[in-house]
C-alpha cells in the first residue's frame, strides 16, 4: 500500500513537472523614433510627475469587452514593462529632446517655463469584436504659463489594434505620440494668451 502511494505521488509530481511554464510577454512603448511627428520643434517645459488612475498604479495591460464594457480586465500573458505614468513620461522626454526642448522637474528652480501636469483616467484596449479593437488613452492636461492663465484640456485619443496584447502596445505607442504633439501644441497656445 505505501508503495502504491509512493507511486502515485511520483506519477502526480511527473505530470506536473510537464506543463510549460508560460512567462508573461512585457510590452513598452518601443523606441523613441519620431519620423512621423508632425511638429519639428518642442518647447521646454517643467514636468510634474504623471497621475494616473488606482487601475493605472500597476504594469497591467487592461482591456475591455465588447460584451462587457464596465469590466475592466488585465491580459493574463502580457504586461507593461512600467506603469503606463512611468512610460509615458519616458517617452515625452525623449521625443522632446529629440526635437529641441527640454523637459526638467519642477524642482529645478526654472520658474519661467510652462509647467505641465497630466492626469490619466484609461489606457486601455477596447475590443469592438474577437479579433478588432482601439487602444484609448484618456485624462487632462494642466499648463500653467507664468503670467498667463491656466489651460485644461481633455483628451480621448485612441488607435486601432487587433485582437492581442501585441498589438494594443503599438497602438499606445501612436496615442502617446499624439498626446504629446497635444502637450506640444498646448504649451504653445498657453504661451499666446493674455491674461
Amino acid at each position: 500500500m505505501k508503495s502504491l502511494l509512493l507511486s502515485a505521488i511520483f506519477l502526480l509530481s511527473a505530470c506536473q513537472s510537464t506543463q510549460p511554464v508560460v512567462s508573461k510577454a512585457a510590452y513598452d512603448l518601443g523606441p523613441a523614433l519620431s519620423a512621423g511627428m508632425a511638429n519639428s520643434a518642442a518647447p521646454s517645459f517643467l514636468l510634474s510627475d504623471i497621475r494616473s488612475s488606482s487601475a493605472l498604479e500597476s504594469t497591467a495591460m487592461w482591456y475591455r469587452l465588447y460584451d462587457q464594457p464596465q469590466q475592466l480586465k488585465a491580459f493574463a500573458y502580457a504586461r507593461w514593462t512600467s506603469t503606463p505614468a512611468e512610460l509615458l513620461s519616458l517617452r515625452l522626454k525623449q521625443l522632446t529632446a529629440q526635437h529641441g526642448g527640454r523637459v526638467l522637474q519642477r524642482s529645478s528652480g526654472e520658474l519661467t517655463l510652462p509647467q505641465v501636469q497630466i492626469e490619466l483616467d484609461e489606457a486601455a484596449q477596447h475590443f469592438s469584436s474577437a479579433s478588432q479593437s482601439v487602444f484609448v488613452l484618456s485624462g487632462r492636461i494642466l499648463v500653467q504659463t507664468p503670467g498667463k492663465p491656466a489651460v485644461i484640456r481633455a483628451f480621448s485619443l485612441q488607435q486601432a489594434a487587433g485582437s492581442d496584447a501585441a498589438s494594443g502596445a503599438l497602438a499606445a505607442q501612436k496615442t502617446a505620440d499624439q498626446l504629446i504633439e497635444t502637450v506640444w501644441q498646448l504649451i504653445r497656445s498657453a504661451g499666446q494668451n493674455t491674461p
